[in-house]
């Protein structure tokens, strides 16, 4: 007698747990649907895209998702083709500094202004622009994509400290680092000393790499330390 009641017992408690999972697997199957026919959507995307873009912007696509690429090539920018020929023109500007580089050379470089630009959520086209700039103001930090990326990544955590423009950053902490003849390795050493003057004297990040335009190549010759010119500013 007591099995007579287990059985339907335990079929009613299936049956109230079977229907909540049958729904849960259908709203799955329609999730699952609907992002497969938005990664095809972005796939016809791209492809009509790669007509009008050039190598640079061809081969960033050629390994980045939908996601990627918003987050990591245009930053802050909207994705679109004009964005993706930005990115295509900087690159090959900073490129032509770079030009004894072979392609398989260069797209250590390319990657490294990928990564940079994720690193610091900032635009792979204002990294790349950056890029540009830093390696022509010292070729040496060029020399390497490890070299000039530290720097880069140096450059735009200045910029956003001090609310200078990349440009401008770019010419202060290299101008710096050249007075000093510092290596591209010491580019964090570099904002860090400038950030702590900054932390615990009246001048600005601004202001003392102005004062360094005159003072730093004055200092460097009398063997006075990056940290030393940096209190004595």
């Amino acid at each position: 007698m007591p099995a007579s009641f287990t059985i339907p017992s335990i079929f009613t408690a299936v049956d109230k747990f079977s229907a909540p999972v049958r729904t849960m697997g259908s709203n799955m199957q329609a999730f699952v649907g609907k992002a497969e026919a938005g990664l095809a959507r972005a796939e016809r995307g791209f492809r009509k895209l790669t007509p009008v873009l050039g190598g640079a912007a061809k081969q960033f696509l050629s390994f980045a998702s939908a996601a990627a690429v918003s987050a990591a090539i245009v930053g802050g920018v909207h994705f679109s083709v004009k964005s993706l020929q930005e990115y295509e023109t900087a690159v090959q500007s900073f490129r032509t500094i770079v030009s004894t580089l072979t392609d398989q050379e260069f797209s250590k470089y390319q990657d490294k202004i990928n990564e940079v630009a994720k690193a610091t959520k900032q635009s792979s086209i204002a990294t790349a622009q950056a890029f540009e700039k830093i390696a022509g103001l010292n070729a040496k930090f060029a020399e390497t994509s490890e070299g000039i990326g530290s720097v880069a990544k140096a450059t735009i955590i200045l910029s956003k400290a001090s609310r200078e423009d990349l440009g401008k950053s770019a010419e202060n902490l290299v101008g710096i680092m050249n007075q000093f003849s510092l290596s591209a390795d010491q580019a964090d050493r570099t904002i860090n000393v400038l950030a702590a003057g900054t932390a615990v004297g009246a001048s600005s990040i601004a202001q003392t790499a102005d004062a360094f335009v005159n003072f730093g190549s004055v200092a460097s010759s009398a063997n006075i330390t990056l940290e030393e010119s940096v209190g004595l500013v």
